[in-house]
């Protein structure tokens, strides 16, 4: 949810201009009653680039891409805005046995 003030975009309004920049999972899968700001995508593509790095990952269609910008999301929905800690976060349940 997006917090403070300011401009808001739903983040699958295509039209406003949300998901500029390359395809990757992290602007696909940014979807229904979640609103995020510009910059908290930002925040989110960051760490989501971060985590790719971490794990050696360059094909961002790659399933575990995928699996990992869906953690992302999902700190970030409980309000989780720092790049870092979503990418550790996202890697803390990646690794936890299921």
């Amino acid at each position: 949810m997006a917090r403070g003030g300011g401009q808001h975009y739903l983040a699958s309004d295509q039209s406003r201009g949300a998901y500029a920049g390359p395809d990757v999972p992290i602007r696909m899968l940014l979807h229904g009653d979640v609103w995020f700001t510009p910059e908290d995508i930002a925040v989110l593509t960051a760490a989501f680039e971060l985590a790719l790095s971490k794990v050696e990952l360059a094909d961002r269609q790659d399933p575990l891409a995928v699996i990992l910008a869906k953690f992302i999301i999902e700190l970030a929905k409980e309000g989780e805005r720092d790049p870092d800690r979503l990418c550790e976060g996202a890697l803390k349940i990646l690794r936890k046995p299921r």
